[in-house]
């Protein structure tokens, strides 16, 4: 599939300057409950191979343009961990790895790749937060800024990976979470 989007791409604008790899699901299970043969493939399917399909199709077409932009939308359950979310943890972990080993073997190929980790945001994924009470009160506390991220946020911190503004940074993971990662309060 990825390799068919990228040929209509290419047709339809001749080149590919970006890929922003935008994929995710999370179900929720304990680690021991976690079928490795359904919901934790599937994690990896389409959380990490989804990525690196992307990647796969695009990176090919971009060292023929010499130079190219790549975000990977980790999130910070890469690098915070979450109960019931150990596959959710595992995958988001594996697209940071990702980003800075795609970053260091094509930098010099002037094909950047970084990656944003979004913290909790208001989209439809998140809906499940927004109606339980005890969560709505635990990220309330654990937000500095005291609310939740918007996808505009997310959105400007993509385009800004994606500019010529940041073609000094590299196999970097920009952690736009208001805050939560930064410490916990006690």
């Amino acid at each position: 599939m990825c390799s068919v989007m990228t040929a209509e791409a290419v047709e339809h604008y001749d080149r590919i300057d970006i890929l922003v790899n935008n994929v995710g699901v999370r179900p929720t299970a304990f680690f021991l409950e976690m079928d490795i043969s359904s919901r934790w493939q599937r994690m990896l399917d389409v959380n990490l191979n989804g990525a690196m399909c992307g990647c796969c199709a695009v990176i090919p077409h971009m060292l023929e343009i010499g130079r190219g932009k790549i975000v990977n939308i980790a999130s910070v359950a890469g690098i915070l961990a979450f109960t019931k979310r150990s596959a959710y943890v595992a995958s988001k972990g594996a697209i940071i790895g990702l980003t800075k080993a795609l970053a260091f073997e094509l930098s010099r190929d002037q094909i950047w790749v970084n990656a944003v980790a979004p913290g909790t945001t208001v989209t439809p994924m998140n809906a499940p937060y927004f109606a339980d009470p005890a969560m709505l009160e635990l990220l309330d506390f654990e937000m500095p800024i005291g609310r939740f991220g918007q996808p505009n946020e997310i959105t400007s911190a993509v385009l800004l990976l994606a500019s010529d503004e940041a073609d000094f940074v590299c196999g970097e993971t920009l952690v736009v979470d208001g805050g939560w990662t930064t410490g916990k309060g006690f």
